[in-house]
């Protein structure tokens, strides 16, 4: 899947700052996945149309595996990986957040000399039911602090990169936004490895989930 068009991000020291205030989000906020029946990634929805130019996406991503507890099985850590997503009109200004569909995808890039093409892991959609639970306010402005749970996680990957794909609910808007290659901080994981003799959890298999339940749909691709 080759990205569409390569966007402008946002400066290193707004993206560092927006970041920072992800985690804060998250503490006691965050719902575990709940598995409904498997799917593969879907390529054939509007999303994928050519990008719109009434405004743009701006997507930034902590390069540090986290470890957040699931709820749905007793507290267990799961790996996963945190951002902040921006949505802009014409003219930029101040972001905005609107009735829709996000999708994010995974490609990992680590280097394989019998394998040199990158491999697309994971794909997250959240839809207009879900997508409002990821709402926060920072000093930029109005946005969406994800948390993606990792299915697909290895401790060997090194380089991942992100591709975001974000469609209006008539699907006559559609932005997206690709990360530059994200090295991989396993900090958090060899720590709890250290001190647990073992590995965290990354969760239950990558399965499709009951948006209606106000929790994110999975796929991944092996």
């Amino acid at each position: 899947m080759e990205p569409l068009v390569k966007l402008k991000s946002m400066d290193r020291r707004t993206a560092c700052l927006a970041l920072a205030a992800v985690p804060l989000w998250m503490t006691g906020c965050l719902s575990a996945p709940k598995t409904e029946k498997a799917a593969q990634a879907s390529t054939s929805t509007s999303e994928y149309k050519k990008p719109s130019e009434d405004g743009r996406m701006t997507a930034t991503w902590s390069n540090r595996i986290t470890l957040a507890p699931d709820p749905l099985s007793g507290g267990t850590l799961n790996v996963g990986l945190l951002g902040r997503v921006y949505l802009f009109k014409n003219g930029y200004g101040v972001p905005y957040v609107s009735e829709g569909l996000l999708v994010i995808d995974l490609f990992d890039h680590t280097p394989n000399p019998g394998n040199p093409e990158p491999r697309h892991l994971e794909q997250w959609r959240f839809d207009e039911t879900v997508l409002p639970k990821f709402e926060k306010k920072d000093f930029v402005g109005p946005g969406y602090s994800m948390y993606l749970p990792w299915s697909t996680y290895t401790p060997d990957m090194s380089k991942i990169l992100l591709q975001a794909r974000w469609c209006s609910k008539d699907g006559k808007s559609v932005y997206f936004t690709q990360s530059d290659l994200i090295t991989l901080d396993h900090t958090a994981v060899k720590e709890y490895a250290n001190s647990h003799h073992a590995l965290p959890s990354t969760g239950a298999k990558p399965e499709l989930i009951d948006s209606k339940n106000a929790v994110v749909k999975t796929n991944s691709k092996s």
